[in-house]
């Protein structure tokens, strides 16, 4: 019986190594980032890396990967399914061209698909029957504001001294050599940050079912909100117990009604830098470098 199921596998997987069609194209180009303030990279389903240098100019380097049980299906999508880009309002914007989920920017600058579910419900192209996968790596001057999320498959950002926004939903984020602020959001994977120098202003964090791992530069002073349903709160630094802020809610004739926040506040050094840290299931890291 162990030997017919075994053929019977074998010969399930040379079908469908006949039967589907798989196309795959590498490409990289240098473009201009002259007048610009900051780069955008929205991908869905393929890994992100981006990385900050000295040079002025930009450089991408991209793999499309397509697949298909159908050779028209597939040819189509060829000419339709490809990495696309546009200016506005003094930012580049990298996107997914398809036809099933149209890029818009909002009123904030922020890019997003639009589709008949409303947003990506997966990385099939229903009406071509084509899978589409977008592996993307690209050299930026790293002093450049950054935004980068993919939907599915790992982000990776590195060296860069703008303020950065990172967002993926099914898999990790992986932030090195930060030095400004930084806002990083994903869903069922961790958040890791590794600061080469601490920001100034605010750091966020948040994901549903990861842990938040983030490494500060020696001299931190921060003042910390964390909030986990199931997690625990980890970190080398010295640290001091914050009272649970309140705040005046509405007065009525029984007195004042106030309103308690929840999570724990914590605070290092004389405090200062707002780091915001929020997780469901995972637990929460802060040391030092």
């Amino acid at each position: 019986m162990m030997k017919y199921i075994i053929t019977l596998l074998f010969a399930y997987l040379m079908l469908s190594n006949l039967t589907a069609q798989n196309y795959s194209a590498d490409k990289d180009f240098i473009f201009s980032l002259s007048g610009l303030t900051a780069v955008h990279v929205h991908n869905h389903t393929g890994q992100v890396t981006i990385n900050g240098t000295n040079a002025q100019e930009g450089k991408i380097t991209l793999t499309r990967n397509l697949k298909s049980a159908s050779n028209a299906a597939l040819a189509k999508a060829k000419e339709i399914i490809y990495l696309d880009s546009m200016q506005h309002e003094g930012k580049l914007y990298f996107f997914i061209h398809s036809p099933t989920h149209i890029f818009k920017i909002d009123e904030n600058g922020r890019g997003y698909y639009q589709s008949p579910w409303n947003n990506w419900s997966g990385n099939k192209q229903e009406r071509f029957d084509v899978e589409a996968e977008f592996n993307i790596t690209l050299e930026i001057p790293k002093a450049m504001d950054l935004y980068a999320s993919t939907h599915e498959k790992d982000l990776y950002i590195s060296n860069i001294s703008g303020e950065v926004f990172a967002k993926n939903h099914h898999d990790q984020v992986v932030l090195t050599g930060l030095r400004n602020n930084l806002n990083a959001h994903a869903h069922h994977g961790d958040i890791k940050v590794e600061f080469a120098a601490n920001p100034e202003r605010s750091i966020a964090c948040r994901t549903h079912h990861g842990d938040i791992k983030v490494s500060m530069a020696p001299g931190l002073s921060a003042d910390i909100k964390m909030k986990s349903h199931h997690g625990s709160f980890f970190t080398d630094f010295d640290y001091q117990i914050v009272a649970t802020q309140v705040s005046r809610k509405e007065e009525n004739k029984t007195g004042t009604k106030y309103t308690i926040g929840d999570g724990t506040n914590v605070r290092i050094g004389q405090g200062g830098l707002q780091m915001d840290f929020r997780t469901h299931h995972g637990d929460v890291y802060v040391t030092k470098n």
